[in-house]
């Protein structure tokens, strides 16, 4: 960056080296602004440029400003209509405004263009997923780890869906084939975990969520998780420490407020159980089985008092 700014200072209208400087400031989240400040330079001076719209339009997009995002990426089309990554850029931002059908359009026209392009694999199956076209959807994303084996995002997606369909250990292998590429994947460690708990391998299930949380301490649903593991396995002030952490982190789950509340009762504890079910009741006043565990605990505080 330094030797960039150099070079500018030496030729401030050289759009090259303006564009090379953008490019290194995105790659930091705190840069992020002023690397959309040098894009807007490289358009100023070579704004019949497609590659540097699409590349603007990639970071505003970034920065959560979808139409600005949507604008340039237009634009970049209009210039080169036959443009595969900016064809697939305008699929993100419009999927992220949940117009769906005209994303799944712009992935579509994108793999036309560019067949073995695993990213637009991705986020096409991704669309159709929430479609609800899953069949569809598996397909994509097998096809994008055909081509990518180390795609990482594609394992995750591939994952989750065949955990849900049921498919457990399928998942379970789709996500061992991510932690052997990437170890450091705090969602692998969480979703192996859940799945480990599906199959009743508890104590496995609790090392993959120790290790997402030291991946990602801030994660609330691993310690929720882990909490229920380590209940499961009578370490109840342990289980009791995740609890509280999630709460805190999440204190707008009602889930977690319940989990709290009932490792509270276990020990007892039941004015402040009392206080979790309260809230998780306020947060969820539908939720049958929360309420009825505010009233046990109530029954108990009052027997306990007398």
């Amino acid at each position: 960056m330094h030797r960039c700014e150099q070079a500018l200072a030496l030729n401030p209208n050289d759009w090259a080296l303006h564009q090379k400087l953008a490019q290194v400031l995105q790659d930091s989240p705190d840069k992020a602004a002023r690397a959309i400040e040098e894009w807007r330079r490289v358009i100023a001076l070579v704004p019949h440029y497609p590659e540097v719209h699409q590349g603007l339009g990639v970071l505003l997009a970034r920065a959560g400003q979808t139409a600005e995002a949507e604008a340039e990426l237009r634009l970049a089309l209009k210039l080169n209509k036959y443009y595969p990554n900016a064809l697939n850029a305008l699929g993100k931002v419009l999927a992220a405004q949940n117009r769906l059908p005209e994303a799944v359009e712009n992935y579509e026209k994108a793999l036309q263009l560019k067949p073995h392009f695993p990213d637009a694999l991705v986020n096409l199956g991704e669309a159709l997923e929430r479609l609800g076209k899953k069949t569809e959807a598996k397909a994509h994303f097998e096809e994008a780890l055909r081509l990518a084996p180390g795609n990482t995002e594609a394992i995750v997606r591939l994952g989750l869906l065949l955990d849900e369909k049921g498919e457990v250990s399928a998942a379970i292998t789709r996500y061992g084939e991510i932690l052997r590429g990437a170890p450091e994947n705090t969602a692998a460690h969480y979703n192996l975990g859940r799945c480990l708990v599906f199959l009743g391998r508890s104590g496995e299930a609790r090392e993959q969520y120790a290790e997402a949380l030291r991946l990602q301490p801030d994660f609330a649903d691993a310690h929720c998780e882990l909490g229920i593991e380590l209940a499961k396995s009578g370490k109840e002030a342990e289980a009791m420490a995740h609890f509280r952490e999630a709460v805190r982190l999440k204190p707008d789950s009602e889930s977690f407020h319940k989990s709290l509340g009932v490792a509270l009762a276990r020990q007892r504890q039941f004015a402040e159980a009392t206080k979790e079910f309260e809230a998780a009741v306020r947060l969820d006043p539908n939720d049958t089985a929360a309420q009825q565990l505010l009233q046990a605990a109530r029954r108990s505080g009052n027997s306990a008092n007398h």
